[in-house]
């Protein structure tokens, strides 16, 4: 797939992200105690950056496989598309922990406010 096949990929999503940003109102309600900011950050912010991560390593995931299958055996690019489906990996389990961590400690502790 050619170069601007990606562009024009990534273009869109970047377009449709922003359309959603802009187009859904963060604060409809009004922030009164510190409950209120952590509502909003675990629900909007934190919740969007754990599926912007998700999406981003599932896309580079995508992009590391057409690169091996595309590769014809050269051993530099399978080197480098192994090395892609790693990193995108390593991203999902960090986005994973990331997300889950928090979670399972409180849990643990017997804590239901640790975490988002």
């Amino acid at each position: 797939m050619p170069r601007s096949f990606f562009k024009k990929i990534s273009a869109a999503a970047y377009v449709g992200l922003l359309n959603f940003l802009f187009s859904t109102p963060f604060a409809a309600a009004a922030i009164n105690s510190a409950a209120d900011l952590k509502n909003l950050l675990c629900i909007r912010v934190f919740g969007w950056m754990f599926v912007f991560l998700i999406v981003i390593s599932t896309i580079m995931a995508l992009v590391g496989a057409y690169m091996y299958a595309t590769s014809g055996g050269d051993s530099e690019k399978v080197s480098k598309a192994t090395k892609t489906i790693a990193y995108a990996a390593i991203g999902i389990v960090v986005a994973l922990a990331a997300r889950g961590i928090p979670a399972l400690i409180g849990e643990l502790f017997g804590e239901s406010g640790i975490g988002c």
